[in-house]
């Protein structure tokens, strides 16, 4: 009833215990003999949460139209009361509207009946809704703070409290930011973007570009930093939770796909370029060939056809990618069509997940959701609700210390070799998603057994091209601002942290004593242009070698050779899918 509504309000929570509902019966009985149904009824409408933040009808009314209840019409003042039963969703202009007025019309006709208003007086405003004025955010969620406040009012909505509850009901809301990891990514994201924009060529989107960045912690999934883009109020789109294609970073899923599924990172694949799989040639980075290469290799410099064709040998290949990705916490989205391409990276994933992924793999395969409310604790000082920061084992630990090796691999001789300038064992991945000779994303993803990071770029709306805004040469490259966002964030996150070394390698599915082919030297397609050697640094770095000189390293069987310069991609019509 509405008094035992009011009773909750004023004296009680939303604890579902019998106990707290036979108070509510008894206070609410007590109120019934004290008070008119009109004063209860008054009392109700002036402390009900309607949404924004706006408790009672006087601040309902000048949250949703900006003006004092008093000068509300007949269409207002039905609208508002239709939004009470559910503020959260009813909220214009994101709220579900076809239900909003079913409701409306219900209040209208019931109003109808009772003889409030009459039949015209609702005819005349019966078939749409009242105009809601655009209001002004408030400037709390200025910045970038304001992504994270959103992002910790869904979580808490996701695990069962109320809009109401949130926002006024008194609860202390303890949060796994690190103020000092925050304000690192913040600078890292804003100094890389303003370099990349003031960098902006002919052609450039004049949105600029994008990036979003997120980090969490590896055992816990505790979100330790996350930057989703400037300014809340301005533009609300997360570019840390908005999934975009992730090129070659989704990779690390076929490697995992592969381990758990007979093959090793002695697998022998096809490395030449040009590889025929139906419709247009799957072609490397530059025209390189690497004929007969082990997916240990393939990994680290991210060979386009050897993933082709690990994907063709293993059994079910596209479909169990798909199985891996989600093992490792990654949901199902855009361009995630199951065919021999998929590890090439159309598939779409935010920075959080893919920051998730990393996270389970360094943390031996035990998946913890990444969050970010750690607990809450109601008036009286109990705490209500506390994350779990345990999860589950998603993958063997053998197989996620294998793919973490490989990933090392990335970082000592591949596209990541910038990240040794860190200081501290990493493993990663660069990404750049090339369509039609435009860079449509790039990423780096990397972590170290204590934090994982993610940072993708886009440009304009998330789907301009990126290669006006490039360093230099002729692509926008994941090793470029990408890595340096990562490298200029996690500096500051591993400073003073223990030197940890990853996982040791287990060699899944082959034997320590097998011996496999030798490794070719990569030819490059000759091409008509001048090609760059290297995916470009944005700024010398002094290289670190990541090895504790004091601890015995695993043996290797594979023994790669030094690795060679890695070229960009050719101009033409044939296009690689990305630089690795």
């Amino acid at each position: 009833t509405i008094t035992q509504q009011y009773i909750k309000i004023l004296y009680l929570t939303s604890d579902p215990k019998l106990s707290r509902k036979a108070k509510e019966v008894v206070l609410a009985y007590k109120m019934g003999k004290e008070l008119s149904k009109e004063e209860i009824l008054e009392g109700y409408l002036n402390t009900i949460y309607f949404g924004r933040g706006a408790y009672g009808v006087q601040a309902a009314s000048k949250a949703f139209f900006g003006i004092p209840a008093k000068k509300l019409n007949l269409s207002q003042a039905v609208a508002l009361a239709a939004m009470m039963n559910d503020p959260g969703g009813f909220d214009p202009p994101n709220g579900n509207m076809k239900l909003l007025l079913e409701r409306y019309q219900v209040t209208l006709n019931n109003m109808v009946k009772m003889g409030t208003i009459t039949k015209a007086e609702r005819d005349k405003i019966y078939t749409k809704l009242p105009k809601f004025p655009k209001i002004k955010k408030s400037s709390r969620y200025g910045g970038p703070r304001g992504f994270l406040m959103h992002m910790v009012e869904k979580e808490l909505q996701k695990n069962g409290f109320t809009e109401a509850e949130i926002k006024g009901g008194g609860l202390r809301i303890i949060t796994t930011i690190d103020k000092n990891l925050e304000k690192a990514a913040i600078n890292a994201a804003k100094k890389n973007v303003a370099r990349a924009n003031k960098n902006a060529r002919k052609g450039a989107d004049p949105l600029g570009v994008n990036t979003g960045l997120a980090s969490v912690k590896v055992d816990t999934g505790e979100i330790l930093a996350l930057y989703g883009g400037p300014d809340f109020v301005k533009n609300s789109r997360n570019w840390a939770t908005t999934p975009r294609p992730t090129a070659s970073v989704f990779k690390i899923n076929a490697v995992v796909a592969a381990l758990q599924n007979g093959l090793s990172l002695g697998t022998i694949l096809d490395g030449n370029n040009r590889l025929i799989d139906g419709g247009s040639p799957v072609l490397n980075a530059g025209g390189a060939s690497y004929g007969d290469i082990n997916l240990l290799r393939a990994t680290a410099k991210s060979v386009n056809t050897a993933f082709v064709d690990l994907t063709r040998i293993m059994p079910d290949g596209p479909k169990n990618i798909v199985k891996a990705a989600n093992m490792l916490g990654i949901p199902t989205g855009q361009g995630w069509e199951a065919n021999n391409r998929i590890a090439l990276g159309a598939a779409e994933v935010s920075p959080l997940a893919e920051a998730g992924a990393l996270a389970t793999l360094a943390n031996g395969g035990r998946y913890v959701e990444p969050h970010i409310v750690k607990e809450v604790i109601d008036s009286n000082g109990t705490v209500v609700y506390k994350a779990d920061t345990v999860g589950e084992q998603r993958i063997s630990p053998d197989v996620a210390a294998d793919a973490m090796f490989a990933l090392t691999k990335v970082v000592s001789e591949g596209t990541g070799r910038r990240l040794q300038a860190l200081g501290h064992p990493a493993g990663g991945k660069t990404g750049t998603r090339d369509i039609d000779g435009e860079t449509k994303a790039a990423w780096f993803a990397g972590t170290t057994a204590q934090i994982a990071t993610a940072v993708n770029y886009t440009a304009g709306t998330g789907y301009a091209d990126l290669n006006p805004f490039r360093l230099s040469g002729a692509n926008f490259y994941g090793s470029s601002y990408p890595a340096a966002t990562w490298l200029a964030y996690m500096k500051i996150a591993m400073k003073d942290k223990e030197w940890k070394s990853l996982a040791k390698p287990v060699f899944v599915n082959s034997s320590r004593g097998q011996v496999f082919p030798p490794k070719p030297t990569p030819t490059p397609t000759p091409t008509p242009t001048e090609a760059e050697t290297e995916a470009p640094n944005v700024e010398p770095t002094e290289v670190i070698e990541p090895i504790d000189p004091n601890q015995e390293q695993p043996e290797n069987p594979y023994s790669p050779p030094p690795p060679e310069e890695e070229q960009p991609p050719e101009t033409g019509e044939l296009q690689p899918e990305e630089d690795g």
